[in-house]
């Protein structure tokens, strides 16, 4: 599955994975939940970098890093 990220530098968000439903990660960030689809299996509690490609959500790869130097470990696209 390659999915294209569109202005991938503003897009980019960090979150950690909550839970699981409908094919979807739920993944928070800060404040808000979103439902993120992926290609890579990831467990809860996991800190990664969710982007957006059109009207969806993907959850690219893990975070790994301080939060001011953030590294994307795996990425889908």
């Amino acid at each position: 599955m390659k999915i294209h990220l569109l202005e991938a530098s503003e897009e980019l968000k960090t979150g950690v994975v909550t839970g699981f439903r409908e094919g979807l990660y739920i993944v928070k960030v800060g404040a808000s939940t979103i439902r993120a689809t992926s290609s890579h299996s990831f467990t809860v509690g996991d800190r990664v970098v969710v982007g957006r490609a059109g009207t969806q959500y993907v959850v690219i790869g893990k975070r790994k890093g301080t939060p001011r130097e953030p590294k994307v470990v795996r990425a889908d696209v």
